[in-house]
């Protein structure tokens, strides 16, 4: 059993208040103690989905026997919620083997305040992540490589003395002091805590970044040759493969910069990606020139004329039966159009509102205020959207809608979209 500040949960739950802490779209299914949790959904998707993905990477029966010519970008995407975090982190799990990737998940709400993140501190986060796991891994690679191009921070007295000041650290004067400052930097958290204040430091490292882009690109790409020598070295895996996670938490002239209006870092990195990126992005790419530079892959949401009993089983592996009262599990799994994230948040919000179990009341109060959240604030545009189920033309609002699921995709031989369920009453 996982616990949290020492309670012991017992799946499914009982208890009302455990049952909430339990369906928080947050709550860590991964964690020791609660693989029970974990219901998947590949058999509702295309089986083809990430097989396909698996023969971009140059993966067959469970071998990279096929390292590509070119280092794979892959963009993949798909509403909020529907469970693209999990299926990734399955996927890492799956690949993330010896014959196969040495694969770095990367979570950039974990890395850094999500909220101030700029284009340029995905060079640092990468280069952060990257050292930890190799040393997580016991993989032994060529410190001097990182050491010169930490040089260009170290000769800037004013972040070497933030530094010293702010984190008592000892980044010194020499011939090492730029292993030093990575081990810094990429101790876990201290992203976060350092562009977690208006700092002068962080600027003046984004000024550089912006002033030398292709010199660092450069010296990380001449970096990476030896990470992978070493990877290979010591039998880790036969490539290198950074997923990264969280895209669509940024703010979005963040992923229009890295994405669209200059996708230069992401492309001539000389490492294969996956990146998880909004809806935005995803359409953007594929009217635009830049559909040849990267691969797409889209996670629609799951059809419940197939899946409401898979649904069902998501909630009562974590919340006992006794909790529901009579049919609104049905009408909860009915309410959730297919989205794990909307699913998981009505049961949330229902059981926030109870002591005992979930009446038909409950459930009805608690549809129309998330249904109230969604409409105020719809434009003029947005309603007239719903209204007339209008959802074939890609317009910039229609985009908006997807990605505030306020309407559903669903793929299969064609694209169906349909209005969120939660709505319906609202647009007739």
């Amino acid at each position: 059993m996982a616990s949290n500040n020492g309670y012991q949960y017992q799946f499914p739950e009982k208890d009302a208040f455990r049952a909430m802490e339990a369906t928080e779209p947050e709550f860590d299914i991964f964690a020791p103690g609660r693989e029970s949790l974990y219901v998947p959904l590949q058999p509702l998707r295309s089986p083809q989905q990430f097989e396909r993905i698996k023969r971009e990477l140059g993966i067959f029966n469970k071998q990279l026997s096929k390292i590509p010519n070119d280092y794979v970008k892959i963009l993949f995407s798909g509403h909020r919620g529907s469970g693209k975090t999990v299926e990734l982190l399955r996927f890492h799990k799956e690949i993330h083997q010896p014959e196969q990737y040495f694969c770095v998940f990367l979570s950039l709400s974990e890395e850094i305040e999500i909220n101030r993140l700029q284009p340029e501190d995905l060079y640092f986060i990468f280069i952060n992540k990257l050292l930890r796991e190799l040393t997580a891994q016991d993989i032994h690679y060529d410190e001097d490589e990182f050491e010169d191009i930490a040089e260009e921070w170290l000769k800037d007295k004013e972040i070497t003395e933030e530094i010293i000041s702010k984190f008592g650290a000892d980044t010194g004067g020499e011939v090492k002091a730029g292993f030093k400052f990575w081990n810094i930097f990429s101790a876990e958290g201290f992203l976060k805590s350092f562009y977690g204040y208006e700092n002068s430091s962080t600027e003046r490292i984004r000024h550089s970044i912006r002033r030398n882009p292709d010199q660092l690109a450069r010296r990380l790409n001449s970096a990476l040759i030896g990470v992978r020598q070493a990877i290979q070295k010591a039998g880790k895996g036969k490539d290198l493969l950074f997923i990264v996670d969280d895209f669509e938490k940024t703010r979005p002239e963040v992923y229009n910069t890295v994405f669209v209006n200059d996708p230069t870092f992401i492309l001539e990195m000389n490492a294969h990606l996956i990146c998880c990126v909004p809806i935005q992005t995803f359409y953007q790419v594929q009217n635009q020139t830049a559909t040849e530079l990267f691969k797409t892959s889209y996670l629609p949401m799951i059809h419940l004329e197939q899946g409401a009993d898979t649904f069902s089983q998501i909630i009562t592996q974590r919340v006992d039966a006794s909790l529901f009262g009579k049919g609104t599990l049905d009408q909860i799994v009915k309410f959730s159009g297919g989205s794990p994230r909307q699913l998981l948040r009505i049961a949330n919000q229902c059981l926030l509102d109870t002591d005992t179990y979930i009446t038909q009341e409950i459930l009805e109060d608690t549809a129309k205020r998330l249904a109230v959240e969604r409409v105020r604030p719809l434009t003029a545009k947005h309603r007239e959207i719903l209204k007339k189920r209008n959802f074939q033309d890609v317009s910039s609002e229609l985009l908006e809608l997807l990605f505030a699921l306020n309407v559903m995709e669903y793929n299969g031989d064609d694209i169906v979209r349909r209005i969120n369920p939660l709505l319906e009453n609202y647009f007739k």
